[in-house]
């Protein structure tokens, strides 16, 4: 089965843990960092008088490319035990 890209059951029907894996370790790794550590959060805005503006935008395209360049670049480099 295929979804958003990832292959969630291989060929012979068993799960993909490797996938699965990398996809809770890269979102624990962008909330941890994208969203408590930088405060990049998206939903803020939704509550203001000012209603959403231009950073919402920015604050979506900065956890983007934070996934983007763990995904990539972070999850490839990880010391494999």
């Amino acid at each position: 089965m295929n979804f958003l890209g990832l292959e969630i059951t291989r060929a012979n029907g068993k799960m993909n843990w490797q996938d699965f894996r990398r996809v809770l370790y890269v979102g624990l790794f962008v909330w941890v960092v994208g969203i408590r550590f930088l405060g990049l959060n998206i939903f803020d805005d939704f509550t203001r008088t000012g209603g959403v503006g231009l950073d919402t935008l920015f604050d979506a395209l900065a956890l983007y490319a934070l996934w983007v360049f763990t995904w990539h670049v972070m999850w490839p480099a990880r010391p494999k035990l």
